[in-house]
């Protein structure tokens, strides 16, 4: 059986859950500028970083 997830991996899952989010609000408000790739990224390394941590 998985033990629970830990404080930084839940911390890091909401605030890669909240770029998603931004970065789908931003793309819709401006569609042609960098900003929602780059919240795309942060929410891919938050991903792989809450991922990692045990």
């Amino acid at each position: 059986m998985r033990s629970p997830p830990s404080t930084p991996q839940v911390t890091l899952s909401l605030l890669g859950l909240a770029a998603c989010g931004a970065s789908l609000w931003i793309a819709f408000a401006q569609p042609y500028t960098i900003w929602p790739w780059l919240l795309l990224l942060l929410a891919g390394a938050c991903l792989g970083a809450s991922r990692r941590l045990k």
